[in-house]
C-alpha cells in the first residue's frame, strides 16, 4: 500500500533533534511529527507526486503531521491541469492545520506564476475567508508569486484590508508587507505612512529604522524597514526555525539571498510566546 510505503520511508528519515526544534515551532498540533527534515519530505512527496498521486490522495488518512505535508507539496509537483490544481486546493487548504503545513506546501505552487488573473482572482475566497490558515495561504501565496510588478498594488491593497485576530494570519501580513518593501520600498512606505494595518501588524509610530542590512557590494541598494514599525522586533517569519544551516525552506530557498540579506526584524506581541520559540538573531544564522 502506497501510505505504508511512505510512512516506512518517512521513518526511516527521522532526526529526534530535528522532531524536537520543529515541535516547539508548530505547538498545537493534532498529529504526531515524526521529525523528518523539509528537503527529505520534498523528495519523497515530488516521486509521490510522480508515481503515485491519485494512489496517495485516494487512500489519503494522515496520522502523522509530514503525512499531510506532503499531501500539500504534492499539488505543486504533480502533473496536473489547472482545473485539477483547483480543485486539490479546493480539498487540501481546509486541512491546513498549521503554519509549517501553510507556507510549504504555499512554496510549491509555481503554478501561480502563471496565468497570474486567475491565480489571483482563485486566492479571493480564502483571503475573505474567516479561518485563520486559509488566510494564511492566501497571504503566503501572494507574497510567493504575486510580489511584482502587475500586482504589487493589489497586494498592498489586500494586506489593508485583512483583519483577523490570528496569530499567524497577522505574521503572515507583516511578512508579506516587509517583502513588498524589499522590492517596492516607495509604494509600501506609502501604505505605512497610511497607518491602514492593524494595530497589531502595525504598532509604532516610526517607519523606517534600517532593519534591512546589506553586505559588501549589495550595501548601496539597501533598504530599511521599521523594526518597531511591523510587529515588534525579533524575526519576520520567526516561525521557520527549519532554517537551520545547509537547509533552505519554503519561499527563503527560491526568493532570498542569504549570504547577504537579513530579514526585517519582528517578534510576536507580548504575550504569545506559545506559538513557538523567539528567534533573536537573523534568518540563515546559526543558533
Amino acid at each position: 500500500e502506497v501510505m505504508q510505503a511512505i510512512r516506512a520511508e518517512l521513518e526511516s528519515n527521522i532526526d529526534a533533534k530535528y522532531r524536537e526544534f520543529h515541535s516547539s515551532l508548530v505547538p498545537g498540533q493534532n498529529c504526531r511529527i515524526l521529525g523528518v527534515r523539509i528537503p527529505v519530505s520534498r523528495r519523497i512527496a515530488k516521486a509521490t507526486a510522480r508515481d503515485h498521486y491519485e494512489v496517495y490522495t485516494e487512500q489519503f488518512n494522515p496520522e502523522v503531521y509530514e503525512e499531510l505535508l506532503i499531501r500539500g507539496m504534492m499539488i505543486g509537483y504533480g502533473r496536473l491541469t489547472r482545473e485539477e490544481q483547483t480543485a486539490e486546493l479546493d480539498r487540501f487548504v481546509p486541512m491546513i492545520n498549521s503554519w509549517g503545513i501553510c507556507d510549504s506546501s504555499c512554496a510549491t505552487c509555481h503554478f501561480m506564476k502563471k496565468d497570474q488573473e486567475y491565480w489571483y482572482g482563485y486566492l479571493q475566497k480564502w483571503l475573505k475567508s474567516s479561518r485563520e490558515y486559509e488566510i494564511r495561504f492566501g497571504v503566503v501565496c501572494l507574497l510567493d508569486f504575486f510580489i511584482n510588478e502587475a500586482y504589487i498594488d493589489a497586494v498592498l491593497e489586500e494586506m489593508k484590508k485583512i483583519h483577523h485576530d490570528g496569530y499567524y494570519v497577522k505574521m503572515a501580513v507583516a511578512w508579506a508587507v516587509s517583502i513588498c518593501y524589499i522590492h517596492f520600498p516607495e509604494k509600501t512606505q506609502k501604505l505605512l505612512k497610511e497607518n491602514s494595518l492593524d494595530d497589531w501588524t502595525f504598532p509604532s509610530e516610526k517607519i523606517i529604522q534600517g532593519t534591512f542590512r546589506i553586505r559588501g557590494s549589495e550595501l548601496q541598494g539597501g533598504v530599511g524597514i521599521a523594526a518597531s514599525g511591523l510587529a515588534g522586533s525579533a524575526v519576520v517569519h520567526a516561525e521557520y526555525g527549519d532554517a537551520l544551516p545547509g537547509q533552505a525552506v519554503g519561499y527563503h530557498e527560491k526568493r532570498f539571498v542569504l549570504p547577504c540579506l537579513f530579514i526585517p526584524v519582528l517578534r510576536p506581541a507580548a504575550g504569545n510566546k506559545e506559538h513557538g520559540r523567539e528567534w533573536p538573531f537573523p534568518f540563515g544564522q546559526s543558533q
